[in-house]
């Protein structure tokens, strides 16, 4: 296969004054919070985002918290469960 390049949201510039974000990145949830730590604190656009076990949505409860973002308490959408976060 290709080798392919692995960029962070915060090195991206499209994403200043998002609105929303839907986030599914297999278990990878950790990583792409911590490489949008500055995108996610300034901006207050929605962010769903896919956590299969409760174990994984409690670590996005908390990194996303650590942003300005709560998750919407008894809103779980799709067959992987997808959670929204508001600020």
């Amino acid at each position: 296969g290709d080798d392919v390049e692995i960029v962070t949201i915060d090195s991206m510039e499209c994403f200043d004054g998002y609105d929303m974000i839907k986030i599914d990145v297999e278990h990878f949830n950790r990583e792409l919070i911590n490489g949008a730590r500055r995108t996610f604190t300034k901006g207050t656009g929605d962010i769903y985002i896919e956590a299969e076990s409760m174990e994984e949505r409690d670590e996005v409860d908390q990194l996303l918290g650590e942003c300005g973002y709560k998750r919407v308490e008894g809103l779980i959408l799709n067959h992987t469960p997808t959670y929204l976060y508001k600020k």
